[in-house]
């Protein structure tokens, strides 16, 4: 089981997931990823976090995002997220 116990763990959580998806997946396909995780018991979030983990992920994609780890690419209407080269 995986626990999150600080906000940074969520920088691990999101490139696990994209590299589960195959490495180029939508925020919502990992966000649906996460909560499958979630469902089945292999992660574990703090209770005061399960309400806003999303948006607690998203905060911490954005710095990956700055720290060039991951990149974004806009196809059409959907922003698919990978690993930055």
């Amino acid at each position: 089981m995986i626990k999150i116990s600080k906000l940074k763990d969520f920088q691990d959580l999101w490139c696990m997931a994209l590299s589960a998806l195959g490495g180029k997946a939508t925020k919502r396909e990992i966000g649906n990823f996460v909560e499958d995780l979630i469902a089945d018991d292999l992660v574990s979030i703090p209770f005061e976090w399960r309400g806003s983990w999303q948006t607690d992920m998203g905060h911490q994609k954005t710095n990956l995002k700055t720290k060039g780890i991951i990149k974004v690419e806009k196809i059409g209407s959907k922003s698919y997220w990978s690993f930055a080269d």
